[in-house]
């Protein structure tokens, strides 16, 4: 079988068989004794999915079947979102569980499992650095842990599929078991794992992947957060229960579902854009309908990620959002036509609108034309924002939070508007600058996926004069023949 590899050659004591203790909770037990190709953990924090994943490694490379040198050798590789996550959290549980079984390299973040017949690697990387992200298919490992998966992208976890299974080589028997497994608290409800989860699941299109949902520690009962009796790992965490309950306190509900209950939800990460939507107060409970009596505001953001969003402004002067669209990796071409064929000319067709923009001057791919002109092309007559100024956006959109009108919000979003609430919610944030023991975020928004449908929020309030600025409309009556509705109508 030739000589071993590098990693197996290090200088090291022999190390004797142990006898090793562990008992899982109920839902870790069934994970471990699963066999499905891909095998997903989910529950609240602490609930012990990490030990889980950690002793699975180790419970695989004892079953591995010996090679013809009569050791068991087994490869793995373990995967976070970011460096700092990989040694505050994944290799420091790691070690926790297997630091008598081996020796870790602080420098190439390979740990050398050797005791009794069994010899394996756990190489731990992350995928913040670009470079690492480009080695992932060179890799050959017996399986793959992906720990907080929700952080993810979808074609990492496909990727990883192609390296698990390629280690222990044939010529020394194969491997006896192969797959990826992960871990992660509740992503939100429109993440590829609920779809996965929850839908494809259900419908027998995924006979090779297992999901496992632990209880929650917490409970909601007739809006209360309490003790839930079915929760695992309670006896495992100082303080028991009341650990839960201490951390819950000043907590928002949202983070108290998802990060104690178990739930799928929206969680906050960084600091929010626009703390002042509270998407329990200012989500409709039923689809917003348009007054066809009163003209519409559309708000729209170019680039490669184009979105709108679609207002009106109720007799009483409430804003309502009725509808949005979201895309990614979109032309300003088809998206103009998305914009005119389903919504302005389709769904919202004899109601007068404005159209307000991005500023920027954002060019096709194909030729030179803007968005601007583009969409005029279509028909759409658009006018720039009067200014791209962050604070002077920001302000536009989250003074109508702040609002009373009549006893309810100064604003509704429509249910459907689900990329926008999620913006709002947690996804159109300030990162946090690392600095030691203070609150410090960076002065611009991430720039996401989910940026672009509340900028476009943005731009609509800031041209319907939310700014306080003097609004001046492109035109005031519909492109569509035969509307006689004026746009001061309110």
């Amino acid at each position: 079988m030739g000589r071993p590899p590098k990693w197996l050659q290090q200088q090291m004591a022999p190390v004797q068989p142990k006898v090793l203790n562990y008992v899982p909770v109920p839902t870790i037990d069934a994970f471990h004794l699963s066999e499905a190709f891909y095998r997903l953990l989910m529950g609240p924090r602490n609930s012990g999915k990490s030990f889980g994943c950690c002793w699975e490694i180790i419970r695989r490379a004892i079953e591995q079947k010996h090679a013809p040198d009569g050791m068991r050798h087994t490869s793995w590789l373990v995967i976070r979102q970011t460096y700092p996550e990989l040694f505050s959290s994944t290799i420091e549980s790691w070690m926790m569980v297997a630091k008598d079984l081996g020796v870790l390299n602080q420098q190439t973040k390979v740990f050398a499992m050797r005791f009794g017949d069994i010899e394996a690697k756990v190489q731990f990387m992350a995928l913040d650095i670009p470079d690492d992200r480009k080695h992932l298919l060179s890799v050959q490992r017996t399986g793959v842990w992906f720990n907080e998966c929700r952080e993810m992208p979808k074609p990492i976890i496909d990727t990883a599929s192609e390296v698990a299974g390629r280690f222990p080589p044939m010529d020394w028997g194969g491997p006896t078991w192969r797959g990826i497994f992960m871990d992660t608290n509740p992503p939100d409800s429109d993440h590829w794992i609920y779809n996965h989860a929850e839908v494809l699941k259900s419908q027998g299109q995924l006979p090779d992947w297992d999901f496992f949902r632990q209880p929650g520690a917490l409970m909601e009962v007739e809006g209360q957060f309490v003790p839930n009796p079915e929760a695992e790992n309670i006896d495992h965490i100082d303080g028991g229960y009341n650990y839960y309950l201490r951390l819950m306190q000043g907590k928002s509900a949202d983070h108290i579902r998802v990060y104690y209950c178990g739930q799928y939800g929206f969680v906050q990460e960084g600091k929010v854009v626009h703390p002042e939507f509270i998407d329990a107060q200012h989500a409709a409970k039923k689809l917003l309908q348009p007054d066809r009596h009163l003209p519409l505001v559309v708000g729209v953001d170019f680039g490669l990620t184009p979105a709108c969003t679609i207002w009106q402004r109720q007799r009483n002067h409430q804003w309502w959002c009725l509808d949005e669209i979201a895309t990614e990796n979109t032309s300003i071409e088809t998206f103009g036509d998305l914009l005119l064929g389903p919504m302005l000319r389709g769904k919202y067709a004899g109601f007068d609108y404005d159209v307000s923009c991005d500023p920027g001057s954002h060019r096709a791919e194909t030729d030179e034309r803007t968005g601007l002109e583009i969409l005029a092309g279509f028909g759409i007559n658009a006018r720039p924002a009067s200014t791209n100024n962050p604070e002077a956006r920001r302000n536009a959109l989250s003074k109508i939070f702040l609002r009373s009108i009549e006893g309810g919000p100064g604003a509704l979003v429509s249910p459907n508007c689900i990329q926008l609430r999620k913006a709002l919610s947690s996804k159109y944030y300030y990162r946090r600058v690392q600095v030691r023991n203070e609150e410090i975020y960076h002065d611009k928004p991430v720039k996401n996926f989910w940026s672009h449908v509340a900028e476009s929020a943005e731009y609509a309030l800031l041209g319907a004069g939310e700014s306080g600025e003097e609004r001046k409309p492109a035109h005031r009556e519909s492109v569509f023949a035969g509307s006689p509705h004026a746009w001061m109508g309110v």
